[in-house]
């Protein structure tokens, strides 16, 4: 049998090794059948392949016994090595809970405490209980400002309301909110009902043009005030005068307490998407990637289907 030259290693190359190494451990085939879990033939046939990859025999087998070459000798002993080896790396992957440290920067959407199953509060609070040497650094604003700071490193990752997409930046789905047109207690059509409300009696008022609500058309409202943010635009509608945007979850509050209410909303509504967003060439730091796997651990606990698999 002619000695080949091994370039490169693969994961079968690591599973018949290991059939090997259970072989020499019990003294032969037949008793490492049960620990194997496998026939005699199938043992075999993988011994087989072995030496036919290496390019020598590895043992001799049959009713003379069990006995090893003295390259089986070798390779027997340098697979035990690489198998340490690999426990050593296991066992070091295992505690980075223990030695994640560092500063993990984060940038959230304004008001994203609003929302109700707290999905952010819960993820700083994973971190924070299972990394505790790391420290968390937190600040809040626009998406647009998002993506500057992202993009100058001054922040790691944002969560953030979905805008148009930046080179450079890579961006991985939360899930989709929905926004209403709201009017508070005292608007003049608060307590119209919904039959005496036409869909061009609302758009003929004053209403806030919010900048955060991608895919309204503008042009078919009569609008009177613009705004970057949720907060500038429920400080709008609670002074009576204005009609506005505000995603669901954050206008909850007012609805509760029968501050505000929807204007038609099967005809007056719009989807916000909500992502995660971090620099591309930085997808696989070791702080960014751990936020990501707490991140989604929280949002499968709740029931949300992520796409961050698309990073592992």
């Amino acid at each position: 049998m002619a000695k080949k030259t091994i370039n490169q290693f693969s994961h079968s190359d690591l599973r018949l090794l290991n059939i090997f190494k259970v072989v020499v451990e019990n003294n032969g085939v037949t008793p490492a059948r049960d620990v194997l879990g496998k026939n005699k033939a199938t043992i075999s046939i993988a011994l087989s392949d072995l030496e036919t990859r290496f390019g020598f025999s590895l043992c001799q087998r049959g009713r003379s016994g069990f006995k090893l070459t003295p390259e089986g000798e070798v390779i027997y002993r340098a697979y035990l090595a690489l198998h340490e080896g690999i426990d050593n790396f296991t066992n070091v992957i295992n505690s980075i809970d223990e030695t994640t440290r560092g500063e993990l920067r984060i940038y959230i959407d304004d008001n994203f405490i609003n929302h109700q199953e707290m999905l952010i509060t819960h993820t700083l609070q994973k971190v924070s209980q299972k990394f505790p040497n790391i420290n968390l650094y937190l600040t809040m604003g626009s998406s647009q400002a998002a993506k500057e700071k992202l993009s100058h490193d001054e922040v790691d990752i944002a969560v953030m309301q979905r805008t148009t997409p930046d080179a450079g930046l890579t961006y991985l789905d939360l899930y989709k909110e929905k926004e209403y047109l709201y009017a508070s207690s005292n608007h003049t059509i608060f307590r119209r009902s919904y039959l005496e409300i036409s869909k061009t009696d609302i758009l003929q008022l004053p209403t806030i043009q919010s900048n955060y609500s991608n895919g309204v058309e503008w042009s078919r409202y009569n609008t009177k005030a613009t705004t970057d943010d949720k907060e500038a635009t429920a400080f709008l509608i609670l002074t009576d005068e204005f009609t506005g945007y505000l995603p669901s979850f954050y206008a909850k509050q007012w609805l509760d307490s029968g501050r505000m209410k929807a204007l038609r909303p099967q005809d007056f509504n719009n989807r916000i998407d909500y992502c995660v967003v971090m620099k591309t060439t930085r997808c696989n730091e070791l702080l960014i990637k751990t936020w990501l796997d707490c991140f989604d651990d929280i949002l499968r606990e709740k029931g949300y289907v992520t796409n961050f698999e698309a990073l592992r």
